[in-house]
């Protein structure tokens, strides 16, 4: 994953793992962020079998980890190749 953002609060950015029915799978960390600083980012994060999709979502390090809301949602192509 890669992605460039602006952001208006200090926090950190947690990737979640989707089946799809849209349970969590998995959760994993990405960054920390500090206050209206542009953000660019790559990372490589282990897919579960049955997750179809990721989420990014903002969570402030003031008041116990204010959920600051979802940044993006990509559906994950199930596709990872072909033979042709």
């Amino acid at each position: 994953m890669s992605a460039t953002a602006g952001l208006f609060f200090h926090g950190k950015l947690i990737a979640n793992l989707l089946d799809g029915k849209g349970n969590e799978i998995k959760s994993a960390d990405l960054t920390v962020i500090a206050l209206q600083t542009a953000l660019e980012w790559q990372q490589k994060i282990e897919l579960q079998g049955v997750a179809k999709r990721i989420t990014i979502q903002l969570f402030d390090h003031q008041g116990g980890g204010k959920d600051r809301g979802l940044l993006v949602e990509v559906e994950i192509d199930s596709g990872r190749g072909s033979s042709n």
